[in-house]
């Protein structure tokens, strides 16, 4: 993984995610919503379909909640997902993040209203 250019402690960080044959953008992942004086980060990812279904995601998501956690010291980072999207709560339940509920019309997505999971993971709490 290499270095970040966030400008502040909590900067939003974004990794950009490159097929090592031909070096083709295939994902982002990466923090927002970093609360430093809380210790606290949200994780986020996206993927294009060609990635979908061979670990890619959750290879990703676990170097870069390592990296959160050893390297930036948050003690906390969460991540949500779509209720309809099964595959991404896969992802962070793969890499030992905990369902704690269910976030009521959370986020837009198209303008409409949209459900989500929040999942977390503590950084002393082993992988499941």
């Amino acid at each position: 993984m290499q270095d970040c250019l966030a400008t502040t402690p909590d900067s939003p960080i974004r990794f950009a995610v490159l097929r090592q044959a031909d070096q083709a953008l295939v994902g982002t992942i990466g923090f927002h919503t970093i609360s430093s004086h809380h210790g606290t980060a949200e994780i986020a990812y996206e993927f294009a379909a060609e990635a979908w279904g061979k670990g890619w995601a959750s290879a990703c998501c676990q170097a870069v909640t390592e990296w959160g956690f050893r390297l930036r010291g948050y003690g906390r980072i969460q991540g949500t997902a779509l209720e309809s999207n099964p595959a991404s709560a896969r992802v962070l339940q793969k890499c030992g993040f905990v369902l704690e509920g269910r976030l009521r019309h959370f986020r837009r997505v198209r303008g409409v209203p949209r459900d989500y999971l929040l999942y977390a993971r503590l950084a002393d709490s082993p992988i499941i």
